[in-house]
């Protein structure tokens, strides 16, 4: 079966030319990230890759990515790797349609869905991205933590968290996530600011690798700006 899905994603390793190198084959947290869709729609948002350029860069946390493959289990584009190896697993949710996608890739890596049905031996189940700040509330059965908001300074906090409270149980460090502002807890805090960037001059966002499989033609991404210039009001 690994062998099969080597050759299946091949092609796509192949293809990409990286802007900047920071890949790093270990660390102290073992962070899997997630997006529940096939790879030419994930490595197509810029939002997922700026998040794992930002968790590479830091010194500690040793990160792989996952896309969902049709008729193949969860397994770490790098280095197939499971997804029950990882201390953390956080979701890049941007469509309601990708919800029962998350559910699936948890289902097929062996990973109870429900939160309430894990035990201290599996992986923290994090969610971000548009769909996680519009409504949480139907993630709720699912993720020990959610991230609502800009992650481009609530996840160095998070991962400071797991940096600092790896080794204290489960309990002691979804106690100390629910302290961030932006970061709900269900089951512990289930009201939360929105996280805003304050100084968006200090997160330049663009893609650290180029690729032409990706659902733009393979454009490469970069944000010339961020919101709605029209000020929509649908918008929380």
């Amino acid at each position: 079966m690994l062998w099969e899905w080597r050759k299946e994603v091949l092609k796509y390793k192949k293809a990409e030319r990286w802007l900047d190198s920071f890949w790093k084959p270990q660390g102290k947290v073992r962070w899997a990230l997630a997006y529940p869709n096939s790879y030419s729609v994930g490595i197509s948002n810029l939002g997922f890759l700026f998040v794992y350029r930002i968790l590479n860069e830091m010194e500690d946390t040793f990160v792989s990515r996952f896309f969902r493959w049709e008729g193949f289990p969860p397994l770490s584009f790098e280095e197939g790797r499971a997804l029950f190896e990882f201390d953390v697993i956080t979701f890049s949710l941007s469509y309601e349609l990708d919800l029962p996608k998350l559910v699936l890739m948890l289902r097929e890596g062996g990973i109870p869905p429900l939160r309430e049905e894990r035990e201290e031996k599996h992986p923290i189940i994090g969610v971000g991205g548009a769909f996680a700040f519009l409504n949480p509330l139907p993630l709720f059965p699912i993720a020990d933590f959610i991230v609502c908001g800009e992650a481009e300074e609530c996840l160095k906090e998070v991962a400071s968290a797991f940096l600092s409270f790896k080794e204290s149980g489960k309990e002691k460090l979804l106690e100390k996530l629910a302290e961030i502002e932006g970061v709900l807890v269900p089951g512990i805090s289930e009201r939360t600011k929105r996280r805003w960037v304050k100084e968006l001059d200090l997160y330049p966002c663009g893609a650290p690798l180029y690729t032409p499989l990706n659902e733009f033609g393979g454009a490469l991404l970069v944000e010339l700006n961020r919101g709605c210039k029209r000020g929509c009001f649908f918008v929380p």
